[in-house]
């Protein structure tokens, strides 16, 4: 039971921790957070592509390759057989 409650006070504290990081820090993940504007221009950057056929065509284009390029990396890659 000690040791359950140690854990939960470190969790506690880390979570403490980053949230105070995120409330007072200026990097991506704090201006997501924080600021709308970020979220507003990444809406409008959705709705940008849904509306265009192009956009969409690329995006699904280079997911799929970069599906295939993770793919091959993981079948080059001999240290994904270590246990």
């Amino acid at each position: 039971m000690a040791v359950l409650l140690i854990s939960a006070s470190i969790l506690l504290a880390q979570l403490n921790e980053a949230t105070a990081k995120l409330n007072q820090g200026d990097g991506t993940a704090a201006r997501l957070l924080n600021d709308p504007s970020v979220y507003e221009a990444i809406g409008d950057i959705l709705v940008g592509i849904n509306e265009s056929r192009m956009l969409r065509w690329l995006l699904r284009n280079r997911q799929q390759a970069g599906i295939r390029e993770r793919y091959r990396e993981a079948q080059d890659d001999p240290s994904e057989d270590l246990p």
